[in-house]
């Protein structure tokens, strides 16, 4: 594993965790950004990236059967996308932030044409095919990898939508009114950016279900072991 990890500003004992990861994992490096910046701090790590494939991922969000089945299957599809939304049985968030979520997503289906349920969750990317998508996005904060996915849709890329477990661990410190507010703004921006990201073709978004990713697993494992 090569993990490029990005500190954005952190005030508690993140260097420290940081700095011991890169001892155990001597490939990995880290990107310091001076200020809190969800969609800047993943702007720059797709950019310090090298390798032909990356895994965007949130420290807290990690599905281990989505992570090894888009690994077999990476050659099929140029981006896979993990969707908490895509399946609810496995979808443990509290019912208030389950319904902006919800909420969220049917804007960009009215707005934007969306097709899928998620764009935020983990992600494993063919860098080579979308690099030049990466350079061309313009927002950040939350909206940055919304806008990566709009544009990967939009270009005709090989898309598969993956249901994934969701768990909340930590406890929320506010009703994210403030965040609210902001994604409003910022979804009116993304819709003016997206005015000039013509479709270039009929879409090539899929989907599967959370017993494929299981099954798909199990017949490859007898290859694996042998």
């Amino acid at each position: 594993w090569l993990f490029i990890l990005v500190d954005n500003g952190s005030t508690d004992g993140t260097p420290a965790k940081v700095k011991a990861a890169l001892a155990r994992w001597p490939l990995s490096r880290v990107v310091n950004l001076p200020a809190p910046n969800y969609g800047a701090a993943l702007r720059a790590g797709l950019t310090d990236a090298t390798t032909h494939w990356v895994y965007l991922l949130d420290i807290e969000q990690w599905d281990l059967p989505f992570l090894g089945w888009s690994w077999q299957n990476r050659n099929s599809y140029d981006l896979f996308l993990a969707s908490k939304r895509s399946d609810p049985t496995i979808n443990f968030q509290a019912p208030y932030r389950r319904f902006l979520s919800c909420c969220l997503n049917g804007l960009l289906q009215a707005l934007l044409g969306f097709s899928g349920t998620d764009t935020h969750g983990p992600k494993l990317i063919n860098r080579l095919s979308l690099e030049s998508i990466i350079e061309l996005c313009r927002l950040d904060r939350g909206q940055f990898d919304t806008e990566l996915v709009l544009r990967a849709i939009r270009a005709q890329k090989r898309i598969l939508e993956v249901p994934v477990a969701y768990k909340e661990s930590r406890p929320h410190r506010n009703w994210m009114v403030r965040k609210i507010v902001w994604n409003l703004f910022a979804l009116r921006r993304l819709v003016k950016v997206m005015r000039d990201v013509p479709y270039q073709g009929p879409i090539r978004y899929h989907r599967i279900g959370r017993e494929d990713v299981f099954i798909n697993a199990e017949r490859a494992a007898p290859a694996v072991a042998n």
